[in-house]
């Protein structure tokens, strides 16, 4: 499948997107902190890279970034 934008246009559109500090992943940190829950984020010793590692809990979180792709299109009117 050929792209649609050239590759300069890609290139800077790719370059603004973040795996970290994501506004869903910041939610689920708000919530996190203000039930009480303390946390370590993105430990790279880890398999996978987890977003959110709960140590005394022996558990990991991973925020889904497709979730906030979605939400950003229905709030534009179309899902994909």
């Amino acid at each position: 499948m050929t792209d649609i934008v050239c590759r300069e246009v890609r290139s800077r559109m790719m370059a603004g997107i973040h795996s970290k500090d994501t506004q869903p992943e910041l939610i689920v940190r708000k919530w996190l902190h203000a039930h009480g829950y303390r946390f370590r984020l993105h430990k790279k010793e880890l398999p996978g890279k987890p977003d959110i590692v709960l140590p005394r809990y022996h558990s990991v979180i991973f925020v889904p970034q497709t979730v906030y792709d979605h939400t950003y299109h229905i709030e534009q009117g179309y899902y994909q």
